[in-house]
Order: structure tokens, then C-alpha cells, then sequence
């Protein structure tokens, strides 16, 4: 493999993935959601009869965040969870499970494929020092299958061969995976991990030779800890092959492609030239438990002066404390934003951490400081919906000063941009959202329409055509508003409707939840009073006044006055129909309106979109030299066809999938390489530094 050292400023743009978005962009969208629906339906119809690796995969959809059985579905379980797990914290469960203070991973060395008498994995310590190590990241997985799989897929194979400066180069598999936090959407149960996570591993990597598993750890994020990390310890806690099969193999090897250490939510890696890698858990309110502090003292202990730190956290508190550090602070973030100052002044005193990696925003995020030896990175593509490039993220004062360099965005601020405008579309993109509104807007209608006939008299005559002018509109909004008047259940429903709308505001901006959604909630019962004039004039006097009308109301014997079930019919079929769309659409261009005009609502406003592609993984290299060199690679389009193939490895046979031959999808650098110095070489003459608070454990001093 060609050297990849140090590279020229013009890589910058010649191996950026190029922007611009095309009517295919926005067409495949909309098309995903009627050929997910429909691939799933006839891929999964019949595939529990087959036995578990000659079935097909489990062909998930996006996550419908809109679908008012999911709405309702996740706020249940986010509730109950949400509650259970601040009193029920498995943190503490683990950590006094295993009685001990906890131990690092050593990857200077290799790992034997056996255990010890412990159940840990045997360090191998009769070869030297490893030279090099790789690394991948990827975070917020375990979404839809095109998506999920898709970042496995190419994460899984030996090598990738990407572009650097014009040359083709080869990038190993990563030695050890880190899963950053958020690996299954929407509620971590058992049977979304089993389907949007550990099938789509184990179609990527089926099986692997004989002592070359390479190792995977996992952090959870707020989305594992909605069951108080109960799936997530038994898939990730339990030193089992990931994903884990309990059927034997044909040889004997157990299938899975990943090993999975580790025994708590949390964990340190010792690297090779004097490197860490840090993986923290600040579960639902950026909290820290005693036993991690602990454990991290006492991690800190083993380190040397001026070692150097890659920290992963599930969240990037370095965005959201500038996001949201102004007046509206939310405390969440205060708390994971002092936390990580006190690992760096408190704890880590002595070391530095030059690399700081997180998820929680699915998107590709990179700022580097002007001396380039800090690098920040958020890169949750992993799988999940992609979350937007502008609105918050560019209107925050983040990072726009000297100390850093110009943010690199993965897609682009104007690619993210216009992929806004597709809530136009909302109705369409989110089709089960309009029965909510219909639900409602029919409720509220029907507590004024009763009234409505008191005013059933017309002071002009009726207006040429199906469709009003404009003073019968103000005429017919006078009547809605007069009848609305006389009744209290209207004044209630319209009170409810303004209210739901207000709480769903953004709660970062307590000036925009007051105007924007009293405003939002407003528009919205104007349009419910609207359609229900409109349903009364349409059924009451205009379509009376028609012969053809007439004619039937004569044949079933019915004037079709107000109340009569004819005139009933046709206006709760208007009311629901007009309803469905018009009350979609209004969420859509308030959704639209809110993150391109006044930077609010970046996760509704794409997450109503379910957009797959534009993911992103980090490869990242601790070379010879001790430099590490970061890889963001970037999936512009994931591919939608995949074809079966079987592979034999061992003598091993597996199935996997595969990109189909039509589809021409790989993953290129989002940017140049990111070059991080390596930790200063040691003063053999200078003492070694030792942490006055060193920690003790068992009446012992540890050393280092």
C-alpha cells in the first residue's frame, strides 16, 4: 500500500465528494417510501419458516417518526423508560457485578482467541509491540436496512480503496469497531436490535478466520437507555461474539464477525506509540456515575505524561454547548460540557486529549484547531435519518474564530438546504400524519357546525361555481367565528389544538415556542374553521342548488336540509378530506419555514424526510511513527438493490449481500486526510511523571 503520509492542501477538493442536489435526489426520496413499504412486505411474508441463515434479510424501512402509530408506540415506551432509568442506573449494576474497579483493553498487543479462567480475552505478549493499529467509527446505526447495511457492508470488507491526491489506496478493516452510541432506532427492544442491527452485522460479516475476529466495543446512547440498557448489556456486556448466534457451525467456529470484551457501558483502550482511546457514558442527562469516575482515575493512573487521547462520547457537547450556551441553556448539556472539562482538568490532567468524535447528529461535522492538533469530529451516519448541515449548526457562534479553522460539512449547507424544501411534500412523505389532523380538525368542526344553521339564510346571493370569492369567505369566517362564539366545546378544542402545537415547538428557544407556536397552532385552527364553513356552504347551499342534486334528493325523498344525513355525509367527507391534506401540509411549511428562515426544529424538520443517504464512517490509522491519520469516508448514495452472495471461508459456507451490479455506490473521502501529531518522544533523563491523587485500590498503589 502507498505511503499516506503527509498530503497537499489541493486534496482538499479534489477528494471531496462533489455537491449539488438533482430532481434524482429528490425523486429517489419520495420513492423510497412506497418501495420500502412494498419490498417489505414481499420479503418478509414467509421468513420465519426458513431456517436462520437461509432466509432472507428482514428489509426494515426508515423509521416513520410521523406515523401516528409509531408517535404514539414510542412516546409510551419514552415515557415509562425515560423515568425508569434515572431511579434504575445499570451503570451501577455492572460495575458492582464485576467487583473489581475495571480494567483497559491493551491493544499494543494481539488477543488470543481463547479465554482466560475469567471469561476475558488473553493478551499475547510473546510477540512484540504492534507498530500500527486501525480503527473504524461509525454511530448511530440500526435504522433503515438499506442504510444500516450499507455502512457494515463497507465496513466489513479487508480493504477499501479510496482516492487520496490522485492515487488509489488501500485501507485496511479496522482492527477494532467502535459503535459511538444510538445503535438501534426507535426504542431499544429486543426484536428492533434483532432486525435493524444485528442482522444487517451479520449478513456484512458472516463469518471470519480462525483467530481474526477483529474486537468491537459499543457506547450507548439515549435511544439504548430507553430500557435502562437492559438489551444493550446482553448484546454488548457479555464477551460475546457480536452479532451473537447460538446455532453451531459447521466447523465449529462460532459465527459472528466482531468479538465484544468488554463488560460495562464504558471503556479505555491503550494504543499503540503511547495512544488512548476513552469511551464514556453519560446516559439520558449527561449524568456520571461514581463507579466510571473510578474507573477513569483509575485508567488515568497507567497513563504517562503527555499521552495523547481520541475521547468518544455518545453526544457532541461541543456543539450543543454552543447551540444552546446562550439564554435558553439547557441544563443536559451544561452538565456533559462540564463533565468533559473536569475529565480534562481533573482527571487527565497530565495527558491530552487531541481527538474528541461523537454522534447524536447524523451528519458529517469536522472542525480542526489552527495549530491542527485538535480535531472535533461528529460523524453519525451510521445508518439513521440524515440531520440537516445549516439552521443551528451554521447560525452558532461554534468554532468562528481564529482558534479553528473553517467547519467541513458532509452534505454541504446548500445541499442541506434545499433537501429542506421536500416538507413541501410532507402529506405525501408522512401519509398516516394527515389522519391525526383529520381527527382533530373533524372533532373541532363538528362543535361549531350544529350552530351553523342559525346563520343558514344567505345575506347575498350564492356565489357563481363550487369555490367562493373572497367577502364570502370574510362573510362565511364571520359566521364560523360568531357561531364559534356560542360554544364552549369550539373555544375548548381550539385552546387544545394551540396548546399541542405550542409544546411541540422547540423547546431550545423559549421566544420561538411562544410566537412560533402560538402562531403555528393559530394558522391551524383558522384552517379547521375554514374547512368547516367551507363543508357547511358546499352542503348546504351550493350543492342544493344544483339540479343533478336536487334530482337525488327528490329520488330518496330528503330535502337535504341541515342535519339530514345526506348533508351530513357530504360535509364530514369534506371536513376529513380537506382536513387530512390541508393540516399535513401546514406541518410541512412550518417545518420548512422554521429551520431555513429561523434555524429551529433541525431534527423534526428531517426527520419528517427519512433521507438514507450521504452516509458516513471514520478509518482511522495509528501508523509507525506514532501520527494518527483520520479517514472520513463518506456514502454520497447507498445502494437500494442488493444481489445474494455465497462465500466459503475456512471451509465455513455463509450468505451475504451485496451491492447489485446496477448500483455504483462506494465510499469516497469526505475530505483530505486529518493528520494528528503523535505524543512527544520520552526524556529519558526526566523523571517519570506520577499523579498525586494516584488511585488506590485493594491497600495497593497503583503504578505506572
Amino acid at each position: 500500500m502507498p505511503a499516506l503520509d503527509e498530503q497537499s492542501t489541493a486534496t482538499v477538493q479534489k477528494c471531496c465528494i462533489p455537491a449539488g442536489i438533482t430532481w434524482r435526489d429528490y425523486w429517489t426520496i419520495i420513492l423510497d417510501k412506497w418501495r420500502d413499504q412494498r419490498r417489505r412486505r414481499f420479503m418478509n411474508k414467509d421468513a420465519d419458516a426458513r431456517p436462520t441463515y437461509e432466509i432472507k434479510p428482514v428489509w426494515e424501512k426508515m423509521v416513520g417518526w410521523y406515523d401516528i402509530r409509531q408517535l404514539f408506540h414510542t412516546g409510551m415506551e419514552v415515557i415509562v423508560s425515560t423515568r425508569l432509568a434515572r431511579h434504575a442506573d445499570r451503570r451501577i449494576l455492572e460495575a458492582v457485578a464485576t467487583q473489581k474497579i475495571g480494567r483497559y483493553y491493551d491493544y499494543r498487543f494481539k488477543y488470543f482467541y481463547d479465554q482466560d479462567e475469567s471469561g476475558k480475552y488473553k493478551v499475547d505478549k510473546s510477540h512484540p509491540e504492534q507498530s500500527e493499529l486501525w480503527i473504524d467509527y461509525v454511530s448511530d446505526t440500526g435504522d433503515g436496512w438499506d442504510s444500516t447495511y450499507a455502512v457494515a457492508h463497507f465496513l466489513a470488507q479487508e480493504k477499501l480503496t479510496v482516492n487520496v491526491d490522485g492515487k488509489d489506496n488501500d485501507l485496511p478493516r479496522g482492527n477494532v469497531l467502535i459503535l459511538g452510541g444510538d445503535e438501534v432506532y426507535p426504542c431499544a427492544n429486543q426484536q428492533e436490535y434483532e432486525n435493524r442491527l444485528l442482522k444487517p452485522f451479520m449478513y456484512a460479516l458472516p463469518v471470519v478466520p480462525y483467530h481474526q475476529h477483529p474486537h468491537l466495543f459499543a457506547l450507548p446512547g439515549n435511544h439504548d437507555w430507553y430500557d435502562s440498557l437492559a438489551n444493550f448489556s446482553t448484546i454488548f456486556c457479555q464477551n460475546e461474539f457480536f452479532p451473537f448466534q447460538a446455532e453451531a457451525s459447521e466447523t465449529g467456529l462460532p459465527k459472528g464477525g466482531w468479538r465484544a470484551p468488554q463488560d460495562r457501558s464504558y471503556f479505555a483502550l491503550r494504543l499503540p506509540h503511547r495512544w488512548w482511546l476513552i469511551g464514556i457514558d453519560t446516559q439520558l442527562d449527561s449524568d456520571i456515575d461514581d463507579y466510571q469516575i473510578e474507573y477513569l482515575r483509575h485508567v488515568s493512573a497507567k497513563m504517562r505524561q503527555g499521552d495523547r487521547i481520541i475521547l468518544c462520547c455518545a453526544e457532541p457537547f461541543w456543539i450543543y454547548g454552543e447551540i444552546y450556551g446562550g439564554a435558553d441553556f439547557n441544563p443536559k448539556y451544561r452538565n456533559s460540557r462540564l463533565f468533559c472539562r473536569y475529565l480534562e482538568e481533573k482527571i487527565f490532567t497530565a495527558q491530552k486529549v487531541s481527538v474528541y468524535v461523537a454522534g447524536d447528529l447524523h451528519h458529517y461535522y469536522c472542525v480542526q484547531s489552527a495549530d491542527e492538533e485538535v480535531v472535533k469530529i461528529t460523524a453519525g451516519g451510521g445508518g439513521a435519518f440524515l440531520h440537516p448541515t445549516h439552521g443551528q449548526l451554521a447560525s452558532g457562534q461554534a468554532f468562528h474564530n481564529n482558534l479553528y479553522k473553517e467547519p467541513i460539512r458532509f452534505p454541504d449547507e446548500k445541499d442541506s438546504r434545499k433537501l429542506t424544501r421536500l416538507n413541501f411534500l410532507f402529506p405525501f412523505l408522512n401519509w398516516t400524519f394527515g389522519f391525526l389532523t383529520a381527527f382533530v380538525y373533524w372533532f373541532a368542526s363538528w362543535s361549531v357546525l350544529p350552530d351553523m344553521h342559525l346563520y343558514e339564510r344567505p345575506v347575498m346571493p350564492v356565489a357563481e361555481g363550487w369555490f367562493p370569492g373572497a367577502y364570502f369567505w370574510l362573510m362565511g369566517f364571520e359566521r364560523t367565528v360568531h357561531a364559534g362564539l356560542q360554544s364552549p366545546t369550539a373555544f375548548i378544542w381550539a385552546v387544545i389544538i394551540v396548546g399541542c402545537f405550542y409544546l411541540f415547538t422547540d423547546t431550545d428557544s423559549k421566544s420561538y415556542r411562544r410566537w412560533g407556536g402560538a402562531l403555528h397552532g393559530s394558522v391551524h385552527v383558522i384552517a379547521c374553521f375554514a374547512i368547516n364553513w367551507y363543508a357547511y356552504y358546499f352542503s348546504v347551499l351550493w350543492l342544493r342548488q344544483q339540479q343533478w342534486y336536487q334530482l337525488f334528493l327528490q329520488k330518496i325523498g330528503n330535502a337535504g336540509e341541515f342535519g339530514s344525513w345526506p348533508q351530513w355525509l357530504v360535509a364530514t367527507s369534506l371536513i376529513l378530506g380537506l382536513s387530512y391534506f390541508v393540516g399535513a401540509v401546514i406541518q410541512g411549511v412550518y417545518l420548512w419555514f422554521s429551520l431555513n428562515w429561523k434555524a429551529r426544529h433541525t431534527n423534526e424538520a428531517f426527520s419528517s424526510l427519512a433521507i438514507k443517504d450521504w452516509k458516513n464512517f471514520l478509518r482511522m490509522h495509528i501508523g509507525k511513527d506514532g501520527k494518527l491519520t483520520i479517514y472520513p469516508l463518506g456514502l454520497r448514495r447507498v445502494p437500494r438493490d442488493w444481489d445474494i452472495e455465497t462465500i466459503r471461508v475456512g471451509g465455513e459456507t455463509a450468505m451475504t449481500w451485496v451491492p447489485a451490479a446496477s448500483e455504483n455506490s462506494k465510499p469516497e473521502l469526505i475530505q483530505a486526510p486529518i493528520h494528528i501529531s503523535g505524543p512527544p518522544k520520552p526524556n529519558v533523563n526526566k523523571p517519570v511523571y506520577v499523579r498525586p491523587d494516584v488511585v488506590k485500590a485493594s491497600g495497593k498503589t497503583l503504578k505506572i
